[in-house]
């Protein structure tokens, strides 16, 4: 994407839509700049992605029809040292980023190993729960000054594996070598069940909204675990990554969630207008039939200005949302909301609308929005940034603190639950660890992981 010329002499210049992306871009690094800043020990987060979406656009037009398997490279190549880089020898070793467990046991981290001017991507394997990682396996390098490439992982259960956000690396061999997939436009979100995977990409080649940048979610499949893609028969119309969303990076882990290989909603960026207060409904488009048709929806976060979402499928059907308004200084006012009819009607819980009154009143009040899991209709479980674990087991109406397990490092946080019983947390108070449970969260124990 060229800037466009200038308008003609004597007349003052209206920013263009370049312009206000470029705008977004630099302010996307400049927290990205703190956050390294804030937290040395673990530069460029995972919980970045939505704030980096707008690094790398990809040209106006959208993806081709499908996308070839590229060719594999082989693990462990060296990285070239150019003028200004370090040798990988001399990087820092690797910190804990993200996890993707397929169950209590078996799973991968996304690693980042940091110099003064080199970082490097890496993923590893852990048999154990995460106390000890395979060999870590190099996927790309990038500048430390600049947003980091990639901030997510996921996996299927046949060794594909998909680290994405805003671009998009694959493995089909379990991580053991990784290749680029050029997709054109940033990649947001990317779920497989099986060998089924979808995944969303936002197109930022779209018109200004007022005066910001706005990107169209697309929809893409592939049935051969991410050998090829091919664009949804349908397209949920209407949705879009607006710079409010990308502003505030839980909204990344919840772009898509799915409910089955044919079943899924996708979630639009809030549009917020500044001082409202009135209910806020951020959209929602739900499918049941693989993409072929969306039903628009809605997510109630009641009177939250609703900056970002965190949304979470249970298995028995019931929707837990948390809805976030403005941070700061280690608080950020939520909403908690539940739908048991796919997003038609919501619950909705939460009175602290003003980031003053909700300091020491309400524990989900304390920290940032991070992520929830969902384990039924009544029980969730929801960390982040500068925050313990919290759990509800009514709904969202009440929140209880799980304190052995916190972040209050400000570091990498994260919950899976593999079940009512077995879940796995990622949190930092002086080290990054992983919190196992095997009781419903009555008791959890932690092991700090090490790498082959």
């Amino acid at each position: 994407m060229t800037r466009g010329d200038l308008a003609p002499p004597q007349v003052e210049p209206v920013p263009t839509e370049q312009d206000e992306l470029q705008a977004l871009i630099e302010e996307a690094r400049q927290r990205a700049r703190r956050r390294r800043l804030s937290y040395a020990a673990v530069s460029t987060l995972a919980v970045l992605l939505a704030g980096v979406l707008f690094v790398f656009f990809g040209g106006g037009g959208g993806h081709s029809a499908a996308s070839s398997r590229a060719p594999k490279k082989a693990p462990g190549r060296a990285v070239a040292a150019s003028e200004g880089q370090e040798t990988v020898s001399q990087l820092t070793a690797g910190q804990l980023q993200t996890l993707s467990f397929l169950g209590p046991r078996t799973g991968y981290g996304f690693f980042q190993a940091n110099g003064n001017a080199t970082c490097v991507d890496e993923v590893a394997k852990t048999t154990d729960g995460g106390a000890h990682f395979s060999s870590l396996v190099r996927v790309t390098t990038f500048g430390c000054g600049g947003n980091d490439p990639v901030t997510m992982l996921t996996f299927d259960a046949h060794g594909d594996g998909f680290l994405y956000g805003p671009l998009l690396f694959l493995t089909h061999d379990g991580g053991r070598s990784w290749t680029r997939d050029h997709v054109p436009s940033p990649v947001v979100a990317v779920s497989a069940i099986g060998q089924s995977v979808w995944m969303v990409e936002a197109v930022c080649s779209g018109r200004v909204v007022d005066g910001l940048g706005s990107c169209p979610l697309r929809l893409l499949e592939s049935s051969n675990g991410g050998g090829t893609w091919t664009p949804s028969s349908s397209q949920p119309l209407g949705a879009i990554a607006s710079s409010g969303s990308a502003e505030e990076p839980a909204q990344g882990a919840s772009w898509l969630v799915r409910v089955s290989t044919s079943a899924a909603y996708l979630l639009a960026g809030p549009k917020v207008t500044a001082g409202v207060r009135s209910p806020v409904e951020v959209p929602l488009w739900y499918t049941d039939n693989g993409g072929a048709s969306w039903t628009r929806r809605h997510i109630d976060c009641g009177k939250s200005a609703a900056l970002s979402v965190a949304l979470s499928a249970a298995p028995d059907g019931a929707l837990v949302a948390v809805c976030a308004s403005e941070p700061g200084a280690g608080f950020q006012p939520k909403f908690s909301s539940v739908s048991i009819n796919g997003g038609r009607t919501w619950s909705v819980h939460g009175t602290c609308i003003a980031l003053g009154a909700c300091r020491g009143n309400n524990p989900p009040n304390d920290g940032y929005l991070g992520n929830v899991d969902a384990v039924s209709a009544n029980t969730a479980y929801l960390i982040g940034e500068r925050s313990v674990l919290l759990v509800t087991h009514d709904g969202g109406r009440n929140w209880q603190a799980e304190p052995t397990v916190n972040d209050t490092a400000g570091g990498p946080a994260q919950v899976i639950f593999f079940g009512p019983d077995d879940g796995v947390a990622l949190a930092q108070t002086n080290a990054i660890d992983i919190w196992h449970t095997s009781n419903a969260g009555k008791t959890w124990t932690a092991v700090t992981p090490t790498v082959s």
